[in-house]
């Protein structure tokens, strides 16, 4: 509670200097990120980059590999899900894909709770014991509220705590897997295989975690396990790959695409929070601002050389839906053309010459 009350008395006293700051949440310990986010996001305007920026950042990828897929969007809702993480990063994410999967078949009259609940069923998250499950845990009490919602449910029978990758695949036959351990070589090859021979579609798999060093396998290993069938991104980049004459390129799955688009938006909106639908809305730009050469190439994430345009992209969604949703508070009346406007407020470092 000591630790709380210094966090309130801090952010009061930001708030108090410059009511209209975003607070941006970074490297806070999992225990302490996602109640402090949820203490704030409602009455702040505030923003967890590890958990909502990591999340909007992993839907917006996998979206994009559905393009890849010729699927609509509406196929997230039909995907299994294995992490291999439940750290704040992990369920971040898993929160993150399950509020975009029912969100994505959302109709009128639909609960949205109930479809969270239905599409929660088709997640599978590990820790460093195992699957997280209610069935067989020793350790139910010590799991978070959230990590509880994705271990009660499954839509495959016989599942329980501990199980491990090599268990479970065969089981759930998961269309996407993500790493966010920092256990480099996770994804062993035995693993990647087990993927490819149990997957119904191309798998989509992200070794996400940082740097390199810690991936949980690289792209030449993910795309030789799977005889060039898969559709890779990572936390860090690694370069293009020849297989059976063809290059393949990996994306850098980086909250670089995400967080810089989300503050300019919600500032420049002078929002009042930082809801789900603004970071859904950045996801769907992210995704949508590939160009189809990028596609080609196999690619989910647009090319850094053009992160100024994503991001600017993402910006306009986000101010858009802070719009659409009543939390933005800019007159409108007075921007008769809102990407002009997002323009003349980016920051361009040109140097005048000595």
């Amino acid at each position: 509670q000591r630790y709380y009350h210094l966090i309130d008395e801090i952010l009061s006293a930001l708030y108090t200097r410059w009511p209209h700051i975003l607070v941006q949440f970074e490297d806070f310990e999992s225990k302490t990120a996602a109640p402090l986010l949820e203490r704030y996001r409602h009455e702040r305007l505030c923003f967890n980059d590890d958990i909502q920026g990591t999340g909007a950042t992993v839907v917006a990828g996998i979206l994009a590999a559905l393009r890849q897929l010729d699927l609509p969007v509406s196929a997230l809702a039909h995907q299994r899900i294995l992490i291999a993480g439940a750290g704040s990063a992990g369920i971040g994410t898993a929160i993150a894909l399950r509020n975009a999967a029912a969100r994505c078949i959302l109709k009128n009259n639909m609960n949205f709770a109930q479809l969270t609940k239905e599409a929660a069923s088709k997640f599978y998250i590990l820790d460093a014991h195992g699957l997280l499950a209610k069935d067989g845990a020793f350790d139910w009490d010590q799991f978070t509220p959230d990590q509880q919602s994705f271990a009660q449910d499954f839509d495959v029978p016989n599942l329980y705590r501990g199980q491990t990758l090599t268990q479970l695949i065969p089981k759930i036959q998961p269309t996407i897997i993500l790493g966010l351990t920092a256990v480099p070589g996770l994804f062993s090859s035995e693993i990647l295989q087990l993927i490819n021979q149990y997957c119904p579609q191309r798998p989509i798999i992200m070794a996400l975690s940082n740097p390199t060093s810690k991936a949980e396998c690289t792209a030449a290993q993910a795309y030789s396990c799977s005889d060039g069938r898969a559709i890779f991104a990572s936390g860090s980049p690694f370069p293009s790959i020849e297989f059976n004459s063809k290059i393949l390129t990996p994306s850098q799955c980086n909250n670089m695409f995400i967080f810089p688009g989300v503050g300019l938006g919600a500032s420049l909106s002078k929002s009042i929070t930082i809801s789900d639908s603004m970071l859904y809305a950045a996801s769907t730009a992210c995704a949508d601002s590939l160009t189809q050469d990028e596609l080609d190439r196999g690619q989910v994430f647009a090319s850094v050389t053009r992160i100024r345009q994503v991001s600017k992209q993402v910006a306009i969604a986000v101010i858009e839906a802070a719009r659409a949703e009543g939390l933005s508070q800019l007159d409108f009346d007075a921007i008769p053309d809102i990407p002009s406007f997002v323009d003349s407020k980016m920051y361009f470092p040109h140097y005048v010459p000595l």
